[in-house]
Formats: structure tokens, C-alpha cells, sequence
């Protein structure tokens, strides 16, 4: 499913090193035909949709986000998803005083993803690990910037023009792509986004932090 996944398992079965091939996951063909016009506005809206679970990084995207939301009081973050991290996360964001920018959609259905795409603005991936990121993947299909770390899967997914990589576990790092990629969204072209080049064995990134 990604370079990443091969050499995991060429490191755990030796024989087979610089064996592996992969295959990149479909994406169905509802994410495409991006009608997104980008506006300069203050009103960012940040998603993250996965299941809420440790491995998925949601406490570190909350801690991110809070620094974007007290520079722009108007950004918001939705989460779509749920777990057992929910809880957790619903506290923290009460913690930070952010609760008012951070909406939990619950479980999506996969029929509605589409639709919610096109009501925001950046993806952000701010898993430990994937072994591929097909929310990226769907993200960018739709013609919406993806933010995500270095997790495994998405450096073979985003590239120069679809959005940024920073570090696993880095709060930081994170909060200040949030906020380099919202302050110039408007340089991002959707259709060109949306493009279907070949998958790269290795991302591109704009920011590491």
C-alpha cells in the first residue's frame, strides 16, 4: 500500500528486502470534479476524519490547532470520526478554551464524504502511523490541500502543490503548517490539485518543521 509498508516488511522477513511492490489504493470516482473556487477568508476549516484512536493523533492536532485558533479567532477544526479518544478529545479542546472552533461530526458515512469536502477547506492527517492514508488520497482527489505527517503513507501521496509534511508527534510542527498553508490557500489551484499524477515513492514536502 506504500514504500513505507515494503520496507517494514523487508525489514521483518530479510529475504524478501527490495522485494516489494506496491499498489496505491483506488479512490472511487466520487471525489472527482472539484467545483471548490478558493477565497481568501478568515473562516478556515481544518478536518481531520479517521477513527479517534492514539494511533490517529488527534491529541497532537489539538494542540496544533490551538495555536492557529488564537491567531485567527474565525478558524475552525471538525473532526469527523469517533473512538474511544473522543471523550479525551472533547476535554481537551474545553481545556485549551477552543471547544467553540472544534466540532465533533461523529461517524461519517462513506456516501457523504464527498459532500463534506466540499465544505472545508484543508485535510490535515495527523496519524503515528498509516500504511497508506486513503483520506489524503480522497482529499486531494476533491481538490482540497492535505496537511499530514510522516507517518508512513502519505509521503507517497502528497507532493509539491497538494499541501505540506511535518514530523510525527510535533505539536508544533503541525500548528505552524495549519497556519503557513491557511495563510496562503489561495495559491492552491484545486483543479491542479486534483490532477492524477503517478504516486511517488517519495513526498515533496513545502514545510518541515
Amino acid at each position: 500500500m506504500s514504500p513505507a509498508l515494503g520496507q517494514v516488511l523487508g525489514d521483518a522477513f530479510p529475504p524478501t528486502r527490495n522485494r516489494w511492490h506496491w499498489v496505491p489504493n483506488v479512490v472511487s470516482d466520487r471525489f472527482k470534479a472539484p467545483t471548490k473556487v478558493v477565497e481568501k477568508k478568515d473562516a478556515i476549516r481544518f478536518l481531520n476524519l479517521a477513527l479517534m484512536t492514539e494511533n490517529k493523533g488527534q491529541l497532537d492536532l489539538i494542540e496544533a490547532f490551538k495555536t492557529v485558533a488564537d491567531s485567527n479567532p474565525s478558524a475552525e477544526l471538525w473532526f469527523g470520526g469517533d473512538g474511544p479518544i473522543r471523550q479525551a478529545l472533547e476535554k481537551r479542546a474545553s481545556e485549551l478554551d477552543i471547544a467553540n472552533n472544534v466540532r465533533f461530526l461523529g461517524m461519517v458515512p462513506p456516501t457523504e464524504v464527498p459532500q463534506l469536502l466540499e465544505q472545508v477547506d484543508i485535510m490535515v492527517v495527523s496519524s503515528h502511523y498509516e500504511t497508506f492514508g486513503v483520506v489524503a488520497a480522497e482529499a486531494l482527489m476533491a481538490g482540497v490541500p492535505v496537511i499530514a505527517t510522516r507517518c508512513g503513507g502519505p509521503e507517497c501521496i502528497v507532493e509539491q502543490g497538494d499541501g505540506l509534511l511535518v514530523p510525527v508527534k510535533n505539536p508544533k510542527a503541525l500548528g505552524s503548517a495549519m497556519k503557513a498553508l491557511s495563510d496562503d490557500l489561495e495559491s492552491f489551484d484545486p483543479g491542479s490539485i486534483a490532477a492524477e499524477p503517478e504516486p511517488a515513492s517519495q513526498g515533496k514536502p513545502l514545510l518541515e518543521g
